[in-house]
Parts: structure tokens; sequence; C-alpha cells
């Protein structure tokens, strides 16, 4: 059980649902003990800070894990509470992240999503020279068009996404709603066809 990080998150889930804040800090933190390597935990822990307003704690957390676990979605995270926080300093948490994980799809991805609209083409053009056939930038890009109505392009994306690595649950789901909102009944039967034989698991 202690180095179980699944279930040290079941608990603390089941202490939050309950209300009970403290339980919850109680067992992501003997989490991020037993298991100090898995982003999760460390994730888990941040989030409850934060939905407290203890931004400064939360960010405390993040990087006391990336110092056990130089995980890319670690910093991610980071990033994201940065960004959700409206601090200058997400676009040198972000810069920092690429010097650890230049080539991590999952931060190329989440830059490109973050993006103003000015810079998407220029961010858009580098993820994709460094990383082609990456299936979260490769998502990030579709996401991209069809937030600027180009459902042809956006659909051919997301296709390739799913392609490139059928467990990206994200992709599918994505593709899904493409397909139910703006395909016909047959479309979005395939999508879930296709997704049921993928089996995807993230």
């Amino acid at each position: 059980f202690p180095k179980s990080w699944k279930l040290h998150l079941m608990v603390g889930f089941l202490e939050q649902s309950q209300g009970n804040l403290e339980g919850a800090r109680s067992a992501y933190t003997l989490g991020t003990r037993h298991c100090p390597r898995n982003p999760q935990i460390w994730i888990a822990l941040a989030a409850l800070e934060e939905n407290q307003g203890r931004v400064t704690k939360a960010r405390a957390i993040l990087e006391k894990g990336r110092l056990t676990c130089n995980d890319p979605i670690l910093w991610r995270e980071s990033f994201r509470l940065e960004h959700r926080n409206n601090t200058a300093s997400a676009d040198s948490v972000m810069a920092a992240a690429f010097q650890h994980h230049p080539d991590s799809g999952i931060l190329h991805a989440e830059w490109l999503r973050t993006a103003p609209r000015t810079a998407r083409k220029a961010r858009s053009i580098e993820a994709l020279k460094r990383l082609p056939n990456d299936a979260n930038v490769v998502l990030a890009v579709a996401l991209m068009f069809l937030g600027d109505r180009k459902r042809e392009k956006g659909l051919a994306w997301l296709q390739r996404a799913v392609t490139l690595d059928p467990d990206n649950g994200d992709a599918w789901g994505a593709l899904y709603t493409l397909q139910s909102e703006h395909g016909t009944p047959a479309d979005a039967a395939k999508v879930v066809a296709d997704c049921v034989a993928a089996e995807p698991r993230h």
C-alpha cells in the first residue's frame, strides 16, 4: 500500500469529496514521501493548495516535486499554475522547462495551445519542425485549426493524431466531438468503433 501512488490519490480524493481537506492534504503528502517520483501525487497536492488560494504554497510543492521527479508533466503543471494566476513568470517557467525537456511533445503542445493569436503560426512551425510525428503536438495544431473554424484542416490533423497515437484519449474525444457536431451519424459512429478498437487509456 505505501508504494501505491494510485491508492494515495484515491484516499486523497475521497477525503476531499467529504470536505476533509486536512485529511486529503495528509494523504497526498504521505504519497509524495512514499512515491516521490510520481508526478500525479505532487500535482494533486499542489491543486489542493491552489484551490484554497495558496498559490505560493502550490508553486513550492511543484518546485519540490521537480527536484525529485523531473517529469515534463510537472513542468507543464507549473506553467499552468503561473498562467492561470496571470503571473509574469509563466513564460520563464516554460523556457526553463524546454531547457530540461527540449523534445517534450507535452510541453510544445501546451506552449502552442496558450499562444496568443499572433504567435500561433510561429510556435506551430517550431513545434512541428522539432516533433513532426508527436501526437500531442499534432493534436494541438488540430485544435488551433478548429479554433479558427478551419474544420477540414482540423479534421485531417485530428485523424493524423489518432493514427500516430491510438492511445491518446484526448485526440479521440476531440475527433468524436467534431464528427458529432459537424459530420454525419455514420462519421461519428465510425469514430466510436475505431476508438473502441484502439482501447485508449490516456
